[in-house]
């Protein structure tokens, strides 16, 4: 069996994440990634597919300069009158209504987005604790927990980015689903009919981050030996799923 992937030479958004040292992405690629994604989660939206797991590891970024969402193990085609129950995707990046069992549905992965947005521009994520039930507990508590992580960080925060995430880290799910991003201060100056057409000019930033994809590609080009334990363990995963059913 063979698998014949795509070549995305960029590595992904996390390895970016790591090499900042916990000080974050400059701010134009911040906000360059986030635009991206959220035309990404749109169109899975309006094909009626919600990801359910939007995080640094499973954001690639292409040759372009532009990203790919991978690893859509998570996700799962929802009508829109309706809700799913599953407990899934990584604490940090869980919404409310998962983690409370009450019903999800689209809107969790723009609460999602809201963590992602404020670990790029700030290198951490908002509710980060060691022990994955403190997580879950400073996220139910969002309305207490938000506020002083932004204080912590003092007048360093950009205010339309500090706006957007609020925005996004509603636990309302409804009023977060209803709140476009075209109209957020953040994304001021963004022409969307030009970067869904992979036409928008890269940040300097990004470009800086891409400079480094000619060593990956030659150290990627020629393997001499294939490693089969990823089809092995994606093969395990295949059977998994099967055994379980839709989820």
């Amino acid at each position: 069996m063979y698998l014949v992937m795509e070549p995305v030479l960029g590595g992904d958004l996390f390895e970016q994440l790591n090499g900042t040292a916990g000080k974050g992405l400059p701010a134009a690629a911040a906000s360059f990634y986030a635009a991206l994604l959220v035309q990404s989660i749109t169109a899975l939206h309006a094909r009626g597919i919600v990801f359910r797991d939007i995080r640094p590891e499973n954001i690639l970024v292409a040759s372009s300069g532009y990203i790919k969402l991978i690893d859509f193990g998570n996700a799962k085609r929802l009508a829109w009158h309706r809700c799913t129950f599953t407990l899934c995707g990584a604490p940090e990046y869980c919404a409310p209504e998962i983690i409370s069992g009450t019903g999800h549905a689209h809107a969790v992965d723009w609460w999602s987005l809201g963590v992602l947005v404020f670990e790029m521009h700030l290198g951490d994520t908002p509710f980060r604790s060691d022990n994955p039930m403190d997580i879950y507990a400073r996220i139910l508590c969002r309305d207490s927990t938000l506020p002083i992580v932004f204080h912590a960080r003092g007048d360093g925060v950009d205010a339309d980015m500090q706006a957007y995430v609020e925005t996004l880290l509603t636990v309302d799910p409804k009023a977060r689903q209803t709140r476009t991003p075209a109209s957020q201060a953040y994304f001021a100056g963004v022409d969307w009919d030009q970067l869904e057409q992979q036409r928008a000019p890269l940040p300097r930033a990004c470009l800086a981050l891409a400079n480094g994809q000619e060593e990956n590609h030659t150290q990627l080009a020629c393997p001499t030996k294939i490693d089969t334990n990823p089809i092995k363990v994606t093969l395990a995963q295949v059977e998994w799923n099967r055994y379980c059913g839709e989820f």
